[in-house]
């Protein structure tokens, strides 16, 4: 077993890879209970791993090495105790692990955490159960009220500076926008490691299901820090974490076949796809999902204040076209440095071909988000995967005007390439897709473990979806012309054939 506790690239592909062969190790599950970040981000397909093998001998070895990689760290146990709340997830509803450990499954409280609860171990971590029970119920209480700003959840009533305050009944204190759950283990339940101290309630959004946002405050050895999370109730957002997931699993496979001729180099570094994520927790109804962007938002232009530095596709559209000399500054890829542009162009590529694998579907500009601070683009609201569809879609290549206009005016060159910006997202998008096609397999056999527990999705639809995206029954040059056809159908002026010419030549060549 390493000694490091950072799992690196190599690492994690590699682990992901045992994962869709079905010959992850003891020693391996237990490393990866080493690194907080890597545990949280696949913990969802490993539980489900270990639920679908057949009894036996390897299956225990699993449970057991399971339980030693959550022990590792409190942060874990943590999650666990979360990711509980969400249908169909939880290691805990297996038969065989019920048997193994005597525990079985209740809604409320975890079998797994139950475990550790007997050990006597991580006891102000267990003692916490019952306050995630009390956050979910605060969620939906200030989500039913018109009202939510102002509304306060404290994790410790010590931060109540009257003290007659926490004498009073909860309802009563309910009234004066005060609640308090006690939360021995002090850790971020969402998307941080860092002390929680409160949520407060920001606003409620009148869009459909009515999305709640809160503002989480967080302590570190940094100070003080605030985050930001949306709560939504009526949609599944175990579609949302099965997209995070995948574009996850994505991104360590494009990271993996960099520097081995598959990639641009430019301005001295070789670049893919990329596709940016954000944090999403699934729980009974709905669930919590990270804000992308900074808090408080910047606003970026004085006159139009509706111009910050994390807008939705329809926002950048019309401010785009307002006249206004800062606005446009703000807007203008072309004012962006080259390392600036590229960031722009790898999320670019990286969430449509992402987007493109995993069938997702209305795609309009309010659910496309743009990082002006970082520079990026995300996918935002998975409802639709696996090529379900609204009554009205527009094309899987739904890439807004104002950016592919803009990109196709903008001409870089760098280490003998002289392309424009368009044409390198157009060769970008063909290489990260091959890279990804050559690993097919192994991406399909991960999927099925992704989506397989949401209602609807089965084995048989998971599985064509992937391989009709990835045009599987053709030859390579072909799925990438394929590829390619869907991509330009959404251009509005005639591309020339050089790009695909450039691609296949490519191809032949690697």
């Amino acid at each position: 077993m390493s000694e490091k506790a950072v799992i690196d690239n190599k690492e994690e592909f590699n682990i992901l890879q045992d994962i869709a062969m079905e010959t992850l190790s003891q020693e391996t599950i237990e490393r990866i209970g080493e690194d907080i970040e890597i545990s949280n981000k696949y913990l969802d397909i490993i539980m489900e791993y270990i639920k679908k093998l057949r009894r036996g001998r390897y299956k225990k070895e699993m449970i057991e090495g399971f339980m030693r990689m959550i022990r590792r760290k409190k942060e874990i146990v943590v999650r666990v105790m979360i990711k509980h709340r969400g249908k169909g997830k939880c290691l805990c509803e297996d038969e065989e692990f019920q048997k193994y450990y005597q525990v079985e499954w209740k809604e409320k409280r975890c079998g797994v955490i139950e475990i550790i609860r007997r050990e006597k171990t991580m006891e102000e971590v267990v003692e916490s159960e019952e306050g995630v029970e009390e956050m979910i119920e605060w969620f939906d209480k200030i989500y039913n009220i018109k009202e939510i700003e102002g509304q306060t959840l404290y994790f410790d009533k010590r931060l109540i500076e009257e003290e007659g305050l926490i004498k009073k009944e909860k309802e009563e204190l309910f009234k004066e926008r005060i609640s308090i759950i006690e939360w021995k283990c002090e850790i971020d339940p969402f998307f941080t490691r860092k002390k929680i101290l409160c949520l407060r309630g920001i606003k409620k959004y009148k869009t459909s299901n009515g999305p709640i946002e809160i503002q989480v405050t967080l302590e570190s050895k940094e100070g003080i820090e605030i985050k930001t999370i949306i709560y939504k109730k009526g949609d599944d957002l175990r579609k949302d974490e099965g997209a995070e997931i995948s574009f996850n699993i994505f991104n360590v496979i494009w990271k993996r076949f960099l520097n081995k001729n598959y990639g641009i180099t430019i301005n001295n570094k070789e670049v893919i796809g990329q596709a940016k994520t954000y944090g999403v927790i699934a729980l009974r109804e709905g669930g919590i999902i990270e804000k992308i962007g900074c808090t408080p938002m910047k606003v970026l232009c004085k006159i139009h204040r509706g111009l910050t530095c994390c807008i939705d596709g329809r926002i950048y559209e019309e401010y785009s076209q307002n006249g206004c000399l800062e606005c446009f500054k703000e807007l203008s890829i072309e004012k962006k440095n080259i390392e600036n542009k590229i960031k722009l162009i790898e999320s670019l590529v990286g969430g449509f071909i992402g987007g493109y694998i995993i069938g997702l579907r209305d795609r309009h500009l309010e659910n496309m988000k743009i990082d002006l601070c970082e520079s990026t683009f995300c996918h935002i609201d998975f409802g639709y995967l696996l090529n379900e569809r609204p009554k009205f879609d527009a094309n899987l290549f739904a890439i807004p005007s104002v950016l592919r206009n803009q990109l196709q005016e903008i001409v870089i060159n760098q280490n003998q390439i002289t392309m424009n910006c368009w044409d390198i997202f157009l060769l970008l998008s063909s290489k990260s897709f091959i890279i990804l096609r050559r690993n097919n397999e192994m991406i399909l056999n991960l999927l099925l473990l992704v989506f397989s527990f949401i209602d609807g999705f089965s084995i048989d639809l998971i599985t064509n979806t992937i391989k009709n995206s990835f045009h599987i029954l053709d030859s390579e040059p072909l799925a990438t012309n394929k590829l390619l056809d869907d991509i330009l159908s959404v251009s509005f002026q005639k591309i020339i054939k050089d790009n695909q010419h450039e691609v296949l030549s490519w191809i032949r060549n690697n």
